[in-house]
Order: C-alpha cells, then sequence, then structure tokens
C-alpha cells in the first residue's frame, strides 16, 4: 500500500531570522486630522486599597458570583490535598475539618473608613481560611506540593473592596452559608469520600445560599436582592471553569 503524498510545506523565511523594528513614534504629516501614535508612557503607582475602584451594585452582583465559584474551587482543591496526605501519610494527617476553618482567619485586603470615599470592606471571597500547615503535617510533601498548599491559604484570604453596608448585610449570610457548607463537606472528606464533581458542589452552594438569603427578613432589600442576582449568575460555564481549574491544579498537584 502506498504511503500518501505529503505535500510541500511553504516556508518563505527558512532559515532566516526576522525581527520587527519598532519606530519609536510613526509622525503623521499634520493637516490630514490623524493622531500621533507614541510608545505608551506610564507612571507606575503602587497598588494600593486608594486606588480601586467604588463599588457598586454591578460589582458586588459579579463578587457574589465569584464567591461562590471561588469557594467551590479551593474547597475542592482543599479536598483532593487532604485525601492525597492521607494516602501517602508517614504519620497521622489532620482531618479536612481541622485543615480548614470555619471562619476567616486571614485577610489580603483593607478597608477603607477614612475622607470622601465611602465606607469600603474587604469583603471576603470565602469565609473558610485554609491551614496549609494542617495540610502538611502527617506526610512529606514535595517543594511544589508545599508551595502549592501555600498558595491556596493565600487565595482563601482573597477580598475585594465592597460597600461596607454590603459586607456586613447579605455577604454575612453567605458567610454563614459557607460555614455550614465546609463542615458538612469536611465531614464527608473525613469518611473517605473522593471529591466530587464540581456541579454537584456549585449546585449544592447555590441551594444553600439562595433558600438563606431568600428566608432572610431583609430579603425585600434592595442589596439582598442584587446577592440573590448574583447568586443566580453562577451557570454551566462558571462549573466548567471551576471543574477544569481544579482539574488542572490536581493533576499538578499529584503528579
Amino acid at each position: 500500500m502506498k504511503k500518501p503524498v505529503v505535500p510541500p510545506v511553504f516556508k518563505p523565511f527558512a532559515g532566516r531570522t526576522i525581527q520587527a523594528k519598532l519606530p519609536a513614534a510613526i509622525h503623521v504629516p499634520r493637516g490630514r486630522g490623524l493622531p500621533v501614535i507614541q510608545r505608551a508612557s506610564r507612571d507606575k503607582m503602587p497598588q494600593a486599597m486608594d486606588y480601586v475602584l467604588v463599588p457598586n451594585p454591578d460589582l458586588y452582583r459579579q463578587h457574589v458570583k465569584q464567591r461562590i465559584t471561588h469557594f467551590v474551587a479551593v474547597m475542592m482543591k482543599v479536598w483532593r490535598a487532604n485525601s492525597h496526605a492521607k494516602a501517602n501519610s508517614t504519620g497521622t494527617p489532620h482531618g479536612m475539618g481541622s485543615a480548614i476553618s470555619s471562619t476567616a482567619e486571614a485577610q489580603v485586603g483593607v478597608g477603607i473608613y477614612k475622607g470622601s470615599f465611602p465606607k469600603t470592606d474587604a469583603a471576603h471571597l470565602m469565609n473558610t481560611t485554609v491551614r496549609s500547615d494542617k495540610l502538611m503535617h502527617g506526610w512529606s510533601p514535595s517543594t511544589k506540593q508545599t508551595e502549592m498548599l501555600n498558595v491556596l491559604y493565600s487565595s482563601s484570604a482573597a477580598t475585594t473592596p465592597q460597600h461596607k453596608v454590603d459586607n456586613v448585610g447579605p455577604d454575612k449570610v453567605i458567610d454563614s452559608c459557607m460555614t455550614t457548607l465546609k463542615i458538612r463537606w469536611s465531614a464527608r472528606c473525613d469518611k473517605g469520600e473522593a471529591v466530587p464533581d464540581a456541579a454537584s458542589l456549585v449546585k449544592e452552594a447555590v441551594a444553600e445560599c439562595l433558600q438563606a438569603l431568600g428566608s432572610s427578613s431583609n430579603a425585600g432589600q434592595a442589596n439582598y436582592q442584587v446577592a440573590i442576582a448574583g447568586v443566580n449568575l453562577v451557570d454551566g460555564s462558571s462549573v466548567f471553569d471551576v471543574e477544569r481549574e481544579y482539574a488542572i491544579w490536581s493533576q499538578e498537584f499529584t503528579s
């Protein structure tokens, strides 16, 4: 049987190195009404809370959506790391219940409470903090695994700037839901259950938050309605993103 004939590949620049030469500026003759395009030159300012956007309902709605997906993604990683620690133990690893706190123990951002800027809190994306030191107890993680677990600690402390009234209102309700879910999921992990798929965990988190927000005595307030809308933004594409993020992380963690 004859092998198929593969057509030659046209390589016009084979053996040559092509290097673009960018002019410092492109000047256009005056009078034609065209702009002068120049290289960007920007002052470098230190990142600080003073330079954040003023929170608004749209940003808060997105914050709530991100809370759900971020929480589930981090919890799945902690679940996987704890199961891996038990399978490779050289001692007595901590259970997942003690490897992640039930309430926040760390935060990255700070609030703003002075000047004309509205009172703004550093609102957590998740109300539970990963205790990376406990996840490393009872086995011998590699350098890469140690780094990945420390990143989980930082990730669990992530915040976004939100109006204080939202952070102490509907966000507190979501905090309580995350505490409930953390306790429930940790118990399943500690009984030896494998990490569930993202779809089931996201569905459970969405249902928990919608029920709690909807049954609150403040459910009719505008910011509670924004929070409910934010939870409802979590859809199939959100689940796909969480599942993909977890799959990549898990493969790297165990390879």
